[in-house]
This record gives C-alpha cells, structure tokens and sequence, in this order.
C-alpha cells in the first residue's frame, strides 16, 4: 500500500511563505526608496524654479536701479574719491621722502640764530644740502670769532670756517663756509657721497 500524506501540500506552501516574507519586505523597501527618492527630487525640482523666479526678479530690479541717472553720478564720484585717495596717498609719501630729505631744517636755523652773539648781524645766508655760507657784519672781531666757535659746538655743522674778514667804515664785514654733518639733528641725512 502506498502511504498517502496529506499535508504535503501544506509543507510545501509553508516553505514558499516563508520564502516570500522576504521578498515582499525588499520589494516594499525598494517601492518606499523610490519614492523617497522621487519626492526629493520634485523638493529639489521645485526650490530651484522658486529661486530662479527670485533671481529673475532681483536681476529686473538691479536693472532698474541701474538704469537710474543718480546712480551714475555716484559711481563716477566713488571713482573719483578713489583716484584722490591714491593721490592723497602718494603726496603723503612725497612728503615724507621731502622731509627726510630736508637738511635745513628749523633746529639747524635755531642753533644758528641762538649761537649769533648781540654785536653780529646777519646781511645774507646761502644753503644747500651739503653747505651754508653766510655774510655778515660785526663791531668787533670778537664777535665774529665767538659766532665761529659757538656754531663748532653746535650740533649738525661739521667744518665752520671764516673765509675773509674785512674792515668796512668801522664794521668789520666776513664770511664764513659750514660744511653740514652726514646727519642732521632730526633723523635727516644730508646729500654727501
């Protein structure tokens, strides 16, 4: 006799059940990223039509503003401000390179001034940046020779020598060469090589 099962055909759909649990949640997860993706793209598709619509209207609006005359005007004056402040910079540095430059200066003339005794006087004063040569006049030799030994000591004067001294209707007229020192009081150099 042969053996009849009758439940082989539940075992049989047992094991297809389980088999297809799986394949049913991949297929779910698989719908389920599809249309996750799908959305993100629409998201995506749509922020960038609503943001090409706001370039559109800026760019319709900064041409308008362009196109406004006051708005010339004003740029042409930025551009005028900034070609002065260029110049303004570089008058700053030409002032700059002057007074670095700049032998004579107020302390030399007031070491002059302060070094002349009260019976000399001043008739002219030639100066370079490597020399002074002055004319005056005085009552008395002594005076021209304390000037001559007061701007020695003085501060910036390197050779002071009194070149002629004559007597002119009870005045006694000289002339007197300064060399000027490498560097003056101040920071300044002069232009000796």
């Amino acid at each position: 006799m042969n053996d009849m099962n009758f439940f082989s055909s539940y075992n049989s759909k047992r094991v297809k059940k389980d088999i297809e649990k799986p394949v049913i949640f991949i297929k779910g997860l698989a719908v389920l990223v599809l249309i996750g993706i799908i959305a993100y793209g629409a998201f995506n598709y749509f922020s960038i039509r609503k943001l090409g619509k706001e370039i559109i209207a800026l760019n319709t609006e900064l041409e308008a503003v362009r196109k406004e005359p006051r708005l010339e005007g004003i740029i042409a004056m930025e551009k005028e401000a900034a070609l002065l402040k260029e110049d303004l910079s570089g008058l700053y540095a030409l002032d700059k390179y002057i007074d670095s430059r700049d032998t004579i200066n107020e302390l030399l003339l007031e070491a002059i001034r302060v070094n002349t005794p009260p019976e000399l006087f001043l008739d002219a004063m030639l100066m370079n940046q490597q020399s002074i040569k002055i004319e005056g006049k005085s009552k008395d030799k002594e005076s021209i020779a304390q000037f001559e030994h007061n701007l020695r000591e003085a501060e910036g004067l390197e050779k002071v020598f009194v070149s002629q001294v004559t007597d002119e209707n009870g005045y006694y007229s000289f002339y007197m060469d300064i060399d000027l020192k490498g560097e003056m009081p101040g920071g300044a150099e002069t232009g000796k090589q």
